[in-house]
């Protein structure tokens, strides 16, 4: 599966990405590993730029907050604010 997912993005140089990808990448989601793992890695590599939004972190952080969860926060917060070619978009509501 994640193989097909690189095909689909060989001439593509960026993509958006929304929440669940990150919850089942950080998470390691055994279903959705295997797909996801691949685009991560393209992207860690700078084969490709990727765009998520503030809601997203607000997303993935709203559970391991309630639950107190510091390790899966801290990995959210780094992969959300620290990776290369992942740039996360703050959100307006004006164009």
């Amino acid at each position: 599966m994640g193989l097909k997912i690189l095909k689909v993005l060989k001439n593509i140089n960026s993509i958006a990405i929304d929440t669940s990808p990150f919850i089942y990448y950080i998470e390691e989601h055994e279903d959705y590993i295997p797909a996801i793992e691949p685009l991560f890695t393209h992207i860690n590599h700078g084969n490709i730029i990727a765009y998520t939004s503030l809601i997203t972190l607000i997303e993935v952080l709203t559970k391991p907050i309630e639950e107190k969860d510091n390790n899966l926060i801290n990995k959210y917060e780094n992969l959300l604010t620290n990776s290369n070619n992942l740039i996360l978009t703050p959100t307006s509501l004006t164009p």
